[in-house]
């Protein structure tokens, strides 16, 4: 005869969830003269997007069909009014658009053309 005994946890309670997260995230990043990857600042993206755009003297009409996305949304990403900012895969586009990485969009780095994203 085959006994198997079988247990039962009950689940967590949602406060008892709570208190087994941790407090803060821990950086995915170690490496040195990256910042690590916590929520980006709005402002910093938003500022780095038009810069980046400004600095090859693009209109955001000629930014939106480079990168493409419209440009309803690319002034919507650069609207210091609006808190959006680009979805991963917009990110992207936009960054290869700009020949900027996304590290730089995002505010981890200050050099625009170090780690490239391409």
């Amino acid at each position: 005869m085959n006994t198997t005994q079988l247990s039962f946890r009950a689940p967590l309670t949602p406060a008892a969830t709570l208190h087994a997260l941790p407090k803060t995230p821990e950086p995915l990043t170690t490496t040195p003269g990256v910042r690590p990857i916590n929520d980006p600042d709005v402002e910093v993206v938003k500022s780095r997007l038009r810069r980046a755009r400004r600095q090859l003297a693009l209109s955001q009409r000629q930014a939106a069909q480079r990168a493409g996305v419209s440009k309803s949304v690319l002034e919507k990403y650069e609207s210091r009014e609006d808190t959006r900012i680009p979805n991963t895969r917009q990110l992207f586009r936009l960054a290869l658009a700009y020949g900027v990485s996304i590290d730089y969009l995002l505010g981890r780095i200050d050099d625009a053309k170090s780690h490239q994203s391409a």
